[in-house]
């Protein structure tokens, strides 16, 4: 009898083993680029997945969009309370912002930026040496904007530099 228990209990855990049960995935993934307004954010930092989990709203993302007569403009911003950092992408145009551009947030008046609090301080990393933003979507009447994003930008006052590639968001504003 204890034979026949050794012969289906090691298959079997060996078989459960082999399942997720009991291999739990933590690592975060990056979100799919999608534009139907799926309220999603995410980008690697220094080649880690970094995604909102924050203060900003229940999602950690919020959207300052902007309209005027001779200007549309978005800056969207995200941020990780648990890991004190944020990310802000500001971007306008005249008159109207452009699907499938790539906006080059080198130029003056556009910026990517990522906030990082350390110990003591917190280190703003808001020169940007590369970097720009396409937006995939601007649903102005159901609210939806969408896009992808990546730029390198340096801290003056903690003297390195942050690399954000692979950015993306489909957010409501």
């Amino acid at each position: 009898m204890k034979t026949m228990f050794a012969i289906f209990l090691l298959p079997a855990l060996s078989l459960l083993n082999s399942c997720q049960l009991f291999h739990h995935n933590d690592d975060p993934k990056l979100p799919p680029v999608t534009t139907e307004g799926k309220d999603t954010f995410g980008c690697l930092i220094d080649g880690n997945v970094w995604l909102p989990e924050g203060s900003l709203s229940p999602g950690g993302t919020f959207v300052d969009f902007v309209t005027k007569t001779d200007t549309m403009g978005a800056v969207i911003y995200a941020d990780n309370a648990k890991l004190k950092t944020g990310l802000a992408i500001s971007v306008y145009d005249t008159p109207n912002l452009l699907m499938n551009k790539s906006y080059d947030l080198t130029i003056p008046g556009l910026y990517g930026k990522y906030t990082r609090s350390v110990t003591n301080h917190v280190c703003f990393y808001d020169t940007v040496l590369t970097g720009n933003v396409t937006f995939l979507n601007l649903d102005i009447k159901s609210k939806i904007i969408a896009g992808t994003f990546a730029f390198e930008v340096r801290s003056i006052d903690c003297g390195d530099t942050v690399r954000v590639t692979e950015g993306r968001f489909d957010l409501h504003y």
